[in-house]
């Protein structure tokens, strides 16, 4: 709006200014952190392979829905089996779906999302060993020892141990543990946690 006055003729010029599509640069974390490197996409752009706090180029797209993609293989180095994988953005936006992520880009707005990679856990495998006979000349005073150090775990977690007698009692938490019984028979429950 504005004030005409008396007897003046005014020429008005209304101008447009497009505001931008918006753009989206994408960050890759990976926890815990590794050396892998995944491959990242939005919408039908070229797809990098980014690693752990990386990012990939600024890419423009049209205003509307966003697609992120992440996948593994060539160029990538990780896998995406070993991970759960999530998708944060700025501007108050949660992406939907579960890879590919989906989104609607506002023109004008410069979008920044962080693909987060979880390393799923693997559950550790218990070794007890072999069963013992103990002979009392070889193991005077019925000393014997329970040796879980077979005991593995894929991801190379560290093992906490738990060594249990028939009656759930705890008998040792240590990979070996050395008891010392009567003669009989008895048996142990080995449970690892990592």
């Amino acid at each position: 709006t504005f004030t005409a006055a008396v007897g003046t003729d005014y020429s008005c010029t209304v101008t447009n200014a497009r505001k931008p599509d918006p753009t989206v640069t994408l960050k890759k974390v990976i926890s815990p952190s590794s050396g892998e490197t995944f491959n990242l996409q939005v919408n039908s752009k070229t797809a990098e392979a980014v690693g752990n706090n990386g990012t990939t180029t600024q890419v423009t797209v049209p205003a509307g829905t966003v697609t992120v993609t992440e996948t593994d293989g060539s160029p990538a180095t990780g896998n995406l089996t070993n991970y759960d994988v999530s998708i944060s953005c700025n501007h108050g936006v949660t992406p939907t779906g579960t890879n590919p992520f989906t989104f609607t880009a506002a023109v004008g707005t410069d979008y920044s999302c962080t693909v987060t990679n979880a390393r799923r856990n693997s559950p550790p495998v218990a070794n007890a060993g072999p069963d013992q006979i103990c002979d009392c000349s070889t193991h005077p005073g019925g000393v014997f020892t329970l040796d879980g150090t077979g005991s593995t775990d894929p991801d190379n977690d560290t093992l906490a141990y738990l060594w249990e007698d028939g009656s759930g009692n705890t008998v040792g938490t240590s990979a070996k543990v050395t008891l010392t019984l009567s003669p009989g028979v008895y048996s142990f429950t080995l449970t690892v946690t990592d």
